[in-house]
């Protein structure tokens, strides 16, 4: 009898284990990885399962700074953006009409129509304004940006995303650096 009531412990604590192991640990190991956000159906930037990628535009813009994916801003910021090169935050970025209408349709084509981006504050049109840039930033540390010679701003986003080349901005893959941890 005690055979059995033993046996049957046993059997009862392989399960949970076996349970926890397979099903509730590995919801906690990832409990604090943003990676979540892309599967996540109202993700703001959410991938489209369109081609982002535009030879002119990485090109033409991408020859200053990161080619932003257009997903990161409203269609009217893009707008405002490209009818506006000729101040392109501080610098003139003026391009050929056929080459600025071809970039801009691509933008627009492929932008945001979420309410996160969409509140980007059209005074600045600064991807760095929008809610969801500043709620995605706000666990990084004071001195990480602004001080830190080697990321100066938030615009430069390859400094801290070495993969954002690759439209990847991946919580796992960031690496600011002189930050041994950041989180």
């Amino acid at each position: 009898m005690k055979k059995n009531k033993l046996h049957a412990l046993l059997l009862s604590s392989v399960s949970l284990t076996l349970f926890l192991s397979l099903f509730v640990l590995p919801g906690i190991a990832d409990a604090d990885d943003d990676d979540h956000h892309d599967r996540d159906k109202w993700s703001v930037w959410k991938k489209k399962q369109v081609n982002t990628t535009n030879p002119e535009y990485t090109a033409e813009c991408g020859s200053c700074h990161l080619a932003y994916p257009p997903r990161f801003l409203s269609s009217e910021a893009w707008q405002k953006i490209m009818a506006n090169l000729e101040n392109h935050f501080n610098d003139n970025a003026e391009l050929d009409s056929t080459v600025n209408a071809k970039i801009t349709d691509f933008l627009v084509s492929n932008s945001s129509s979420n309410r996160w981006s969409s509140n980007t504050d059209m005074r600045t049109l600064r991807i760095s304004n929008s809610r969801h840039f500043i709620r995605k930033h706000h666990e990084v540390p004071n001195g990480a940006v602004g001080p830190n010679a080697q990321v100066k701003s938030y615009s430069n986003c390859k400094a801290c995303h070495p993969k954002a080349d690759a439209d990847s901005f991946r919580e796992r893959e960031i690496k600011i650096p002189g930050f041994r941890f950041w989180d």
